[in-house]
């Protein structure tokens, strides 16, 4: 059985967290010095998601006084498997995981962690069997349900774009659980959709391409989807092709300062936010708390806040801090 926390119940768990860690240090050591976490931060040291998932973590590292070793794997399953094996052999009290290799892959390297009494937790992609058998043992999950994200921001978009049955929207990016959510919601409710599939191994400029292509032969949408890769690009791929801002309405994931300027110039209508900063920060105080405490994981879902228009002053200045 999973452990949902909700938005008033996670920030009585950090409040209550930080506030005790500042109010009982004894001979000036944080609450958590000494514990030894492997942390996973998913991308490369450029990428916008990583750098902030990275952010949140330093942060929880300064704050708690826990020691952290960072592993960077480029969003790379297979890289993810080899550097989890190396972790466990470092013998550190927790590891916190990137789930993108999913359950039967890991599942016997988790076994492995457990059996040698490391904690193990996960981010940014759940690994639900896993935390279904190990909650108990502190597997946790901090981040997005990939799937309901994406039907929740294809629902916001419905309604503050007007959208009717039977108009035609694309949904392009690569063809994972993400945008499958968005696709079936959107042909739930009555639209015409098309999937632009984007194959994982082309590189952010020939994405770009064969997005740019595709709609130069195909305007007549009235809405798009962009996976997070392609979202940061689309007002470049619409202003190649003579669209103007707003004439198609667009969505996408994953904020940063390219997107909420693009927000700003009106070819981005509607970006949901994993708040990854979240993401690197709650995995390491969980980790510490069930290493000290002997909580049970907690299962925190990050993916609810919605940015357009209307809010992107105030979080723009929050993106050039680096935490949203």
């Amino acid at each position: 059985m999973r452990r949902y926390f909700f938005a008033t119940v996670l920030l009585v768990v950090v409040a209550s967290s930080f506030f005790a860690c500042q109010g009982q240090q004894i001979n000036s050591s944080k609450r958590f010095s000494g514990i030894k976490v492997i942390f996973f931060v998913g991308g490369s040291a450029e990428n916008p998601v990583a750098k902030l998932i990275y952010g949140g973590a330093k942060a929880a590292e300064n704050d708690l006084g826990v020691q952290v070793e960072y592993v960077w794997s480029d969003w790379n399953a297979d890289k993810m498997v080899l550097q989890f094996k190396d972790a466990i052999a470092k013998k550190p009290d927790a590891i916190a995981l990137m789930g993108h290799p999913g359950d039967e892959v890991l599942e016997p390297l988790v076994e492995e962690a457990i059996r040698n009494k490391i904690i193990v937790t996960s981010q940014n992609v759940n690994l639900p069997q896993l935390e279904d058998t190990y909650f108990d043992k502190g597997f946790g999950y901090v981040g997005q349900d990939v799937y309901e994200s994406s039907v929740s921001l294809v629902k916001v978009a419905v309604r503050k774009f007007g959208l009717q049955a039977n108009d035609k929207v694309l949904v392009a990016g690569n063809k994972q659980k993400r945008l499958l959510g968005a696709q079936d919601e959107l042909n739930k409710l009555g639209l015409k959709v098309e999937f632009l599939d984007i194959p994982t191994q082309l590189t952010d400029e020939e994405a770009a391409k064969v997005t740019k292509d595709y709609l130069a032969q195909n305007k007549e949408f009235k809405f798009i989807l962009a996976g997070s890769k392609l979202g940061r690009q689309m007002a470049e791929i619409l202003s190649g092709n003579g669209i103007k801002p707003g004439e198609i309405k667009v969505a996408t994931f994953d904020l940063s300062l390219k997107l909420a300027q693009d927000v700003k110039s009106g070819y981005i209508g509607l970006i949901i936010d994993q708040q990854p900063y979240l993401q690197g920060y709650l995995p390491i105080l969980q980790a510490c708390l069930t290493k000290k405490y002997g909580f049970s994981g907690l299962h925190i879902d990050t993916g609810s806040s919605f940015i357009d228009e209307s809010n992107i002053d105030l979080i723009e200045v929050l993106v050039k801090q680096q935490i949203r």
